[in-house]
């Protein structure tokens, strides 16, 4: 199982961007959204452009069970906002070259 998860890790890795799945709640119909997947020595880490306004970041913190989709292969994750500022540095430091630091990061560890 572990060699499973390693290689979706790795895929996503590779990819500049994937797909998300969340809702506001059970009850709510499904957003999906392409957003960007920044590879650090800490983990995996998704980004909202529109940091904290961004309707699918709302729609994770409301409701963190989340589905990332990449290429055929989708995930069921749980999304937390990431709080320390050395992760959210590299994070940061990763978008660097598609266009500068942004605010908004949600990690998945």
């Amino acid at each position: 199982m572990a060699k499973k998860s390693e290689d979706l890790l790795w895929k996503l890795a590779e990819s500049d961007e994937v797909e998300i799945e969340t809702r506001r709640d059970a009850k709510s119909p499904l957003h999906r959204v392409t957003i960007w997947v920044v590879p650090t020595e800490d983990g995996v880490y998704i980004r909202s452009y529109k940091g904290k306004k961004g309707r699918w970041y709302q729609e994770a913190l409301a409701n963190p069970l989340v589905t990332i989709g990449v290429g055929r292969r989708k995930v069921t994750a749980r999304a937390e906002p990431e709080r320390n500022p050395l992760v959210i540095r590299a994070v940061n430091t990763g978008l660097s070259a598609g266009g500068g630091p942004l605010p908004g990061v949600v990690g998945d560890q």
